[in-house]
């Protein structure tokens, strides 16, 4: 089976989405005044400052909250990006070919896929980072992100589980987060400033 494989975040659209969940789960307060307490405590700099502020806003705004309700949360939100045209278009016109179009993201899949499904992009399937779930809701905890190397580790669970054999003919994505992904691909493009360009170092 031939797939083409997406990052979502800068690549199909503009943003980084993950901002708009978080503001939609924690109120109208400004995200770095929700910051300020977490920046206070010593055990924020025990990792890198960024680890820390993602994963506490994952704890804070996906705590108790079911698959369901991030799902629809993205189908709220999807206004709120903004699609890159040219890499929608390459994406259509792959779909249009018979190669299945997969997403493969940082961002938590319930939430993309429900973007997805408002935007009517045509994708076969969402992989993202996994949130670990306890009696049927979130904890806010993060299983393992789906980015750089784990995107590759996430896509060879599913081949070397299935009877189907994939070839990955193109992949889009960031630099440089995206480039372990994009060498799986025969054909590789990243996107900067809106702008699809090959990628062509091996």
């Amino acid at each position: 089976m031939k797939i083409a494989l997406f990052d979502f975040d800068e690549t199909l659209v503009e943003e980084n989405s993950l901002g708009f969940l978080f503001k939609h789960f924690l109120g109208k307060t400004p995200l770095p005044l929700q910051l300020l307490p977490l920046l206070l405590k010593p055990s924020t700099y025990k990792q890198p400052v960024k680890t820390s502020i993602k994963t506490h806003f994952y704890k804070q705004s996906l705590n108790g909250k079911t698959s369901a309700e991030v799902f629809a949360a993205g189908e709220s939100l999807f206004q709120k990006v903004t699609p890159i045209d040219e890499v929608v278009n390459m994406m259509t016109a792959l779909h249009d070919s018979g190669i299945q179009v997969w997403i493969v993201t940082a961002s938590p899949e319930q939430y993309i896929a429900g973007i997805v499904k408002q935007l009517g992009w045509p994708v076969e399937r969402v992989i993202g980072t996994t949130i670990l779930e306890k009696n049927g809701y979130f904890t806010g905890d993060i299983d393992s992100e789906c980015q750089e190397q784990e995107k590759v580790r996430r896509l060879d669970a599913i081949f070397n589980d299935s009877s189907i054999t994939f070839q990955v003919e193109q992949a889009f994505g960031n630099l440089p987060v995206d480039i372990p992904m994009l060498k799986m691909a025969k054909k590789r493009f990243y996107v900067l400033d809106s702008v699809v360009k090959p990628y062509e170092k091996s």
